[in-house]
């Protein structure tokens, strides 16, 4: 049995390495030529060198840490020293202003120095104030205080016509006055007339005296910026404003309808004018009938198309006829506003085609005929023909046509059969169909409406 005294001397005999001795290693001593820097200076951090320097840690560390760091069998990290980074900065140069820059800013300087403060708050007193406030009962009152006497003229779906007064702000708005009204119609099992009911977003209000289209969007307090003219109603106490209800194209009718209404006059009362600045005397000949010559008005806002449509109306020429206006020898533009090119007093011929007049000419009298009986008077005029539809029907007559031929032509014209039974009514009165217009007080262009029974 072995032991382990056996074990342990079994290699005696054999030779043992000796360990390596290992050599002293000299001390560093700092070099006697390098400087040691004096007191008050500081040593730079980096020095610059175009090399990268490499500083071991055996140069860094006293002589003992690194004998220290060799037994413990460590080896010395190299530390490499970076060149410091170096910021470069560019310095812009000025741009110098051009001279008619600083001829601008000078002008600009000299406008402020020239406007005293109390002369600018003048002017925006003279020209703000009317959008902020208006003149009522003698008083300046804000706007947003103004009350309004609105009254809205409707036509319902049995051409009855039925007025809503209401009493609104300055800050409502057409649209919401629209909506009440309809509400009540339909509360009272009223309905509007087909033509608006069908179309309820283009419905205006309409001011017929003064020729103002307000849309739904607007508010009522815009009457004051638009330039109407306010009264006050006789209680005092608000603006009374009376509007028609109708559709957009209805309400722009009217406008141009009232507006040629305006710019006719006869030749005497052309002569009579004194020519204020704000309406020319323009004199139209017509070569197609002689020279035969008309005297018209034309204000500002005038263009050639509606001063057309006035001569139209005054020979009593179609409205489809082709025509144009020249003036020394050119043709004006019918969107041209009369007033940039004409002058008061001023000539114009009117050119037309008469073999297209004779043939409207020729097709109304054939019209007419059926209506016009075979008389000895030569006194014509028009009146207009309204039904439940509100188709407009003109009609040539004189005091002898019979109220029964009115009648019988309307039926005619709307396709109606001659056995279909119409009643003529003119001024809330139906009448006589054995009657002629002479014994009824019907006038020219007066509108007589047909009711079928």
């Amino acid at each position: 049995m072995s032991r382990a005294e056996d074990d342990f001397f079994a290699f005696a005999g054999e030779p043992l390495d000796q360990p390596r001795k290992r050599r002293k290693k000299k001390k560093s001593r700092p070099d006697a030529g390098a400087k040691s820097p004096s007191v008050g200076e500081t040593p730079p951090l980096f020095e610059k060198s175009p090399e990268t320097e490499v500083i071991s840690v055996e140069d860094a560390k006293p002589a003992a840490y690194g004998d220290l760091i060799e037994q413990l069998g460590l080896e010395a990290s190299v530390v490499e020293a970076r060149r410091p980074a170096v910021v470069k900065t560019k310095k812009s140069r000025a741009v110098e202003p051009s001279t008619d820059d600083l001829f601008l800013k000078q002008l600009d300087k000299d406008v402020a120095l020239s406007q005293p403060d109390a002369e600018l708050d003048e002017l925006l007193e003279k020209y703000g104030s009317t959008e902020r406030t208006v003149l009522f009962n003698g008083k300046q009152i804000p706007v947003k205080q103004a009350v309004f006497a609105l009254t809205v003229q409707i036509t319902l779906a049995n051409s009855e016509s039925l007025g809503f007064r209401l009493r609104v702000r300055s800050n409502a708005q057409f649209k919401t006055i629209l909506r009440e009204i309809m509400n009540q119609l339909r509360a009272h099992g009223r309905e509007l007339a087909a033509e608006q009911a069908a179309d309820t977003d283009s419905l205006v209000f309409y001011i017929e005296d003064q020729g103002i289209i307000l849309t739904q969007d607007l508010k009522v307090g815009s009457l004051v910026r638009s330039g109407a003219r306010l009264r006050v109603n006789d209680v005092g106490d608000a603006f009374e404003v009376v509007t028609v209800l109708l559709t957009d194209a209805a309400a722009r009718g009217r406008k141009r309808d009232t507006s040629i209404e305006k710019l006719l006059l006869t030749d005497d009362q052309a002569e009579s004018l004194d020519g204020e600045s704000d309406e020319l005397i323009l004199t139209l000949v017509d070569p197609q009938r002689g020279g035969q010559t008309t005297a018209v008005s034309a204000r500002v806002g005038t263009t050639v198309k509606e001063l057309l449509d006035v001569f139209l109306v005054r020979m009593n020429y179609p409205d489809g006829l082709a025509i144009d206006l020249q003036h020394k020898g050119l043709v004006l533009d019918h969107n041209t506003l009369v007033s940039l090119d004409l002058r008061d007093n001023d000539v114009l011929e009117v050119l037309y085609n008469i073999h297209d007049l004779d043939k409207f000419q020729d097709q109304a009298v054939s019209s007419d005929e059926d209506v016009i009986e075979t008389t000895t008077s030569d006194n014509y005029f028009s009146i207009k023909l309204k039904g439940r539809d509100r188709k407009e029907v003109r009609a040539r007559v004189n005091p002898d046509t019979r109220i029964e031929a009115i009648a019988r032509f309307y039926l005619q014209k709307c396709g109606l059969g001659p056995e279909t039974q119409v009643r003529l009514i003119f001024d809330d009165e139906a009448l006589d169909p054995g009657q002629t217009v002479g014994q009824t007080e019907l006038e020219d262009d007066y509108l007589v409406d047909v009711e079928i029974i």
